[in-house]
């Protein structure tokens, strides 16, 4: 078994000119493609009860912070410098609000594979920084058989102090 490559050794990988022969290419290649879990049965609207709740718990790392911002393209130095971060009300670097809410999106993954988000609304309560144990929490607030859509109530928190707050409408597959 190998090592998987991180984002910086597949970057490099695609940055090299190709002097290399094609069959050592073809293997550094499939070495950096993302592992997809095994496909799994679509979530289905009757299957959900009324009453569900889910929860997991995450804890964002630096290198979590440097692959969003690449992700993204957001470098603000809020999350970067930490002399710059002193001087805000944050009073240290503070981990990207989004990426704390891609937590949630993440149980919604986990639970209800093939369903599609058709809004969210989240608020950001308190800051979140590289360490801290976040727990996200998803839980059944509404359900549209009509229409196959599903409401929740959702957040993350940091030990008892609540981080973000907010609700999500996803649209179960057929």
């Amino acid at each position: 078994m190998y090592t998987v490559p991180s984002f910086d050794m597949c970057l490099s990988l695609a940055q090299m000119p190709f002097a290399f022969n094609k069959a050592w290419w073809t293997v550094a290649e499939s070495m950096c493609r993302p592992v997809l879990p095994k496909p799994i049965e679509h979530a289905r609207f009757d299957a959900i009860p009324e009453a569900f709740a889910a929860t997991s718990v995450q804890r964002p790392t630096s290198s979590n912070v440097v692959d969003f911002a690449r992700a993204s393209g957001d470098t603000n130095p809020l999350h970067f410098d930490d002399s710059f971060a002193r001087g805000t009300m944050f009073k240290s670097k503070i981990v990207h609000g989004i990426l704390t809410a891609s937590y949630v999106s993440a149980l919604f993954a986990e639970h209800f594979p093939g369903a599609a988000f058709i809004e969210t609304n989240f608020k950001y309560l308190k800051p979140v920084r590289v360490g801290d144990e976040v727990t996200a929490r998803i839980v059944v607030t509404d359900r549209n058989e009509l229409r196959r859509r599903v409401t929740f109530d959702c957040g993350c928190s940091v030990g008892p102090v609540q981080v973000l707050s907010g609700t999500a409408v996803l649209m179960m597959p057929r």
